[in-house]
């Protein structure tokens, strides 16, 4: 007969084995149920042998998934803390100091005010800053506002007291010096609104409609744009991502500069000094919207037969994202370019034009036999009349909120204002907020005079995903 502590020993390491939750236990009970079996020698025993064999099976399995867990959050720690404190990509130039002196115009950017302290939500508002004299002036601070009642027990849970407004996309200055911008709301109501703020502050609704900026895709911050002149806005609303394009092409990933977001919509178009909206029935790609000076006339993508599908070295795609010149009085194009042209900036004197020019891709089949589909472009500079172009660097260009955004804010002679990776020695850092709070990197804002490459940094440290826009002045 066997022991009736041996038998003991078999039944309290299965019991242990069940507590798993609790620190340590599950490794007592896998050491108990091993000592169990080896005294159980007499083969009648079975019961007292059964729970040792499922002390030791359950035991193992819950100590392996204890240490993998383990593992797992010492990894990703360890990963946490190398990519907070890894130093932020930065390229080695020596940067020209007068360049910024030629720049006569303002920068318009969602900031942090630097008024909330201690509060979950800073304070954010529009900050213009005028050039040259790099002098810094907040337009307007977003307005928060109590959760309702009803509401307010279920949020004070998350420490969340007041609907904390967000810029989501913005435009401007034009020549009075208006800024447009599309606000939304967290974490209620589901709702966005149009306003335009006047030089002095002053804020007016343009509308407000319902669903999420960000999540439920109303209006895309790409296609946001005001005209210089005029008191023309246009953008895009509706959208949704991928159509137009996504059914030429079987399934692709990866690529430098790839197809970032083909969404198409609705072309809005709308008068901010009236309120009004001008008809127009034109579906547009998410790929960007620029006005020319005079407000007349609108670049905006959308898709264009293929002239070269059949050719061996091109896209087979029977359309292609192209630029299109809408002339606002006739509500039709002027005229289109026939090849793949994304992101248009126009120039301040609306002769020009630089985008974003599919320079080669490559259209292979993986392992798994799935279509793989990269394509690479080039920023290049069309002169719009003999519509030829040449292609420019513009160095350290970075990809802001989205492939679908152009990383050039403005341009006029040959200067041109666009978002880069931080020049090493100047300003830099992550910003408070990200995927797991890991961090993003700032950027900066540059001025490029690309008739001999000389560039300077004209706002540093900025997080990429925020909006900015740069109007100049004459």
């Amino acid at each position: 007969m066997p022991k009736k502590e041996d038998s003991n020993l078999a039944l309290i390491a299965f019991i242990l084995s069940l507590l798993f939750f609790i620190p340590f236990l599950p490794l007592l009970s896998l050491v108990l149920g091993i000592i169990a079996l080896k005294k159980i020698k007499n083969k009648k025993e079975q019961t007292a042998k059964t729970f040792a064999i499922l002390a030791i099976v359950l035991s193992s399995i819950f100590t392996l998934i204890t240490i993998l867990v383990v593992l797992f959050f010492l990894g990703f720690s360890s990963f946490y803390s190398y990519y907070l404190k890894s130093p932020v990509e930065t390229i080695e130039a020596n940067e020209s100091q007068d360049l910024v002196k030629q720049l006569k115009g303002n920068l318009i950017l969602e900031n942090w005010t630097g008024t909330g302290k201690g509060k979950k939500w800073e304070e954010w508002g529009i900050l213009s800053v005028s050039f040259p004299e790099n002098k810094e002036k907040f337009i307007t601070i977003l307005q928060q506002f109590p959760i309702p009642p009803e509401l307010s027990e279920y949020y004070a849970s998350q420490d969340i007291t007041h609907t904390l407004p967000f810029i989501y996309a913005l435009s401007g200055p034009d020549s009075q010096g208006r800024v447009a911008f599309i606000e939304g709301y967290y974490p209620i109501p589901k709702e966005h609104s149009l306003k335009i703020v006047n030089p002095d502050g002053e804020i007016k609704e343009i509308f407000r409609r319902p669903g999420d900026p960000i999540w439920d895709e109303k209006v895309s911050r790409a296609g946001f744009a005001l005209s210089p002149k005029g008191g023309k806005l246009a953008f895009i609303s509706n959208f949704s991502s991928g159509l137009g394009i996504e059914s030429q092409v079987d399934k692709y990933k990866g690529g430098t500069n790839n197809l970032g977001n083909y969404g198409t919509g609705i072309l809005e178009l709308w008068d901010i000094t009236n309120n009004k909206t001008e008809e127009i029935k034109i579906i547009a790609l998410n790929n960007g919207l620029s006005w020319t000076p005079d407000g007349k006339r609108l670049a905006y993508i959308k898709l264009v037969q293929n002239p070269e599908k059949d050719k061996p070295d091109s896209l087979d795609w029977e359309k292609i994202p192209s630029v299109c010149i809408l002339n606002i009085e006739t509500k039709q194009d002027d005229y289109c370019f026939d090849f793949y042209l994304i992101k248009p900036i126009v120039s301040q004197d609306g002769k020009k034009i630089i985008a974003d020019k599919m320079i080669y891709f490559n259209d292979t089949i993986d392992n798994k036999g799935r279509r793989i589909l990269r394509i690479a472009t080039k920023k290049i500079l069309i002169d719009l009349e003999s519509k030829n172009y040449i292609i420019i660097e513009l160095p350290g260009e970075i990809d802001t909120r989205g492939k679908e955004v152009s990383t050039v804010l403005a341009f006029t002679d040959n200067l041109v204002v666009y978002w880069s990776i931080p020049t090493k020695g100047k300003e830099t850092g992550r910003s408070s907020s990200g995927s797991f709070q890991a961090g993003t990197p700032y950027a900066a804002i540059k001025v490029i005079n690309i008739s001999n490459g000389e560039f300077q940094t004209i706002y540093p440290s900025l997080d990429p995903r925020h909006s900015a826009s740069f109007g100049f002045v004459k």
